[in-house]
């Protein structure tokens, strides 16, 4: 459809698929520390290389993605969840931009805070909330993330 002149395109809200052969190199470390069965520590750095074919960059993809997590455990019954993901500089592709067809996205962070509480091992309950800091957070071009968002629900175990 036509708004004002502009195809739906032009406005930046649609996905199109640019493909490109390219080699891949991936190399991680991860680590989980349990301390006394009472707090787990937990984290990851991967490093990642890509040599596309056809295009400049490998679009949308980081170089480095990084976490670390920390979760207390009382009793097997309730547990707090608090953790950090870092998600590393991308370049972004788009052909419906009016400032240029490249676009970088700088490094972001995630913080992350949860609880569960198992009322029996078959049933629970859980409460997550993301982005604490309230960032404007791309996992897509385009499409930013909400700000402070959270999430809650029903754990069932068969």
């Amino acid at each position: 459809p036509r708004r004002s002149g502009r195809t739906s395109f032009s406005w930046g809200n649609a996905f199109t698929v640019i493909s490109d052969d390219l080699n891949y190199f991936e190399a991680g470390a991860e680590f989980q520390a349990n301390i006394l069965n009472v707090v787990t520590l937990n984290g990851g750095l991967n490093y990642y290389g890509y040599s596309p074919d056809t295009f400049d960059e490998a679009w949308g993809m980081p170089e480095i993605k990084a976490n670390f997590g920390v979760s207390w455990n009382h009793r097997n019954r309730f547990y707090l969840n608090a953790g950090i993901e870092f998600l590393g500089e991308r370049q972004m592709y788009s052909l419906y931009q009016s400032t240029g067809l490249v676009n970088k996205v700088d490094g972001q962070v995630n913080l992350k805070l949860g609880a569960d509480y198992f009322i029996n091992k078959q049933f629970g309950v859980f409460v997550q909330f993301d982005n604490l800091l309230n960032q404007d957070i791309y996992y897509f071009n385009r499409y930013p993330e909400m700000g402070i968002n959270g999430m809650a629900g029903v754990k069932i175990s068969f």
